[in-house]
């Protein structure tokens, strides 16, 4: 697709703001649009945070201005300019301004280009860029809304429907090799469009697999500063927040477990322990893919802190599943294979261990 719907949206706005500068009796409208390309980029949250900052480094900018033309006016120019661009660093540093650019480009144009008009030009440079921030934040809510909450929600979605397709895949590679295990493949639901994702395939490619969730996780993870702009001030303490940050904490482990079991040696069974052992596995692993399912589902809905979903009974073969690994069938395998066998199980535990604190503390989110 060569144009995109942001691009258009970009263009659109920025258009129709050129368009008013051309009919105001005002001078300097070219800021308006400026700031309306500068401010209008990707998500709410990440233009909220980039507007503050240009508002920040045209205060700050226009401040240095005023107070050092004068008194360094008869300096000579490369020695004045740099220390009021030095000057404007340290402020900025001081006052947490991340707006530098816009601030350094105020300074150079004040000092060289309007110098005889300064009571003027930085007033309506300030309006201009003003006005360009709410024009650019309106389009971003009403016309095509791409909002950082909205996008997460929906990759949080994709994620998990791919860790429960990789956690039914690691059960399926169990129960191909020790019998059969349970109900056939479960089908989570596809994010995009509600319909059931289709039963996993037989081929397991733990490298690959274990790439794509973890970039996807990355990306989540870069979308959580704007999503933290889009929930106001202190968004730490906002129970979506807090959510997601669960959501990262229980994801990693699931790819970290995900990824272990990838790498077992292919279970063999050979007495009845084993396959019993196997089968607790599987039914485990199928469990953890069942609730991300649930999840998927509490995520769709449309509120603030997405419902917690409501509990299920834990597999009963799980609760005897480490009791097995005492069982006295099992001396006469060796004890690589009995390390295979008791990481094989710990891997599982790890998984339903990371759903369960997570349900967990989901629950109380809502509390006060």
């Amino acid at each position: 697709m060569l144009i995109s719907r942001s691009d258009l949206r970009l263009a659109i706005t920025a258009g129709l703001a050129t368009g008013f500068t051309a009919i105001t009796p005002l001078a300097f409208g070219v800021y308006l649009p400026q700031a309306v390309l500068a401010v209008c980029t990707g998500t709410y949250g990440s233009s909220l945070s980039m507007a503050r900052q240009r508002i920040a480094g045209t205060l700050l900018g226009g401040a240095v201005v005023v107070v050092g033309y004068g008194p360094m006016q008869g300096w000579p120019f490369p020695l004045a300019i740099a220390v009021a661009l030095s000057l404007l660093r340290l402020l900025g540093g001081w006052l947490g301004i991340k707006g530098y650019k816009v601030g350094s480009f105020i300074v150079i144009m004040g000092w060289l280009v309007h110098n005889d008009q300064l009571g003027s030009w930085i007033p309506l440079r300030l309006f201009w860029t003003c006005l360009g921030i709410l024009v650019a934040m309106g389009s971003l809510r009403l016309f095509w809304p791409s909002l950082a909450i909205a996008s997460t929600r929906s990759l949080w979605r994709s994620l998990l429907a791919g860790l429960a397709g990789d956690l039914q895949e690691a059960a399926l590679r169990i129960e191909t090799t020790s019998g059969p295990a349970g109900p056939g493949p479960l089908s989570t639901v596809d994010p995009t469009d509600g319909s059931p994702l289709p039963p996993v395939s037989s081929k397991f490619r733990p490298d690959q697999l274990s790439l794509q969730r973890r970039q996807k996780l990355t990306q989540l993870r870069r979308l959580l500063p704007e999503v933290a702009n889009e929930l106001g001030t202190n968004p730490q303490l906002h129970p979506l927040y807090r959510f997601l940050r669960l959501l990262d904490r229980t994801s990693s482990l699931l790819i970290g477990s995900i990824d272990g079991l990838a790498r077992q040696p292919t279970p063999r069974q050979e007495v009845a322990a084993l396959l019993a052992l196997h089968r607790a596995e599987s039914e485990m692993l199928r469990y953890c893919a069942g609730r991300l399912g649930q999840w998927i589902l509490c995520l769709e809905q449309a509120a603030d802190l997405p419902p917690k979903p409501l509990p299920a009974e834990v597999p009963a073969s799980w609760q005897q599943a480490f009791g097995l690994l005492q069982d006295s069938s099992l001396d006469a395998i060796s004890a690589e294979r009995l390390q295979h066998l008791a990481r094989r199980a710990f891997l599982c535990r790890q998984s339903y261990r990371a759903i369960e604190s997570m349900e967990r503390d989901w629950g109380r989110l809502g509390s006060p």
